[in-house]
């Protein structure tokens, strides 16, 4: 059942969001503190996540392309957006399953760019901070480095 696989592969993605969103909490934290230690460990695990989000998203794709092409629907894009527009004789209880997991998706990818926009802020906040810090250790209009070495 291609249609089991795909709520399944929908609750995994539900879970790398999960785990998304604690690592840029803790992100944020991290730079927060000025811990460059963990926040060098929350990288690489944010790239990795990111890795599995990206590959769920294949699957997911490929569900829907053969559930589509089982049921004599074409897809343009294998977007699950179209795939719930279109699969009308699919089963009610696994479509609401779908609908309830995808709802759910939306809300984390948009607390995720949430997240995001906030971290982009603490980072452009931190770096006026150490230019206006070495301005102020340092003085106008002297250099830091010998650009002629």
């Amino acid at each position: 059942m291609k249609t089991n696989e795909l709520i399944l592969s929908l609750g995994n993605q539900e879970n790398n969001f999960d785990k998304l969103i604690k690592i840029l909490n803790n992100k944020k934290n991290a730079i927060i503190s000025n811990n460059t230690a963990q926040l060098d460990e929350l990288l690489k695990d944010e790239e990795r996540v990111l890795a599995v989000i990206q590959n769920e998203e294949k699957k997911r794709k490929t569900f829907i392309s053969e559930i589509a092409a089982e049921n004599s629907v074409s897809l343009k894009d294998s977007s699950l957006e179209e795939f719930i527009n279109k699969m009308n004789n699919l089963p009610k209880d696994p479509m609401e399953k779908i609908k309830s997991v995808r709802k759910s998706i939306r809300e984390k990818a948009a607390r995720i760019v949430q997240l995001n926009s906030h971290l982009a802020l603490l980072t452009e906040i931190s770096r006026n901070l150490i230019k206006e810090s070495l301005l102020i250790a340092f003085g106008q209009g002297k250099q830091l480095v010998n650009r002629k070495v």
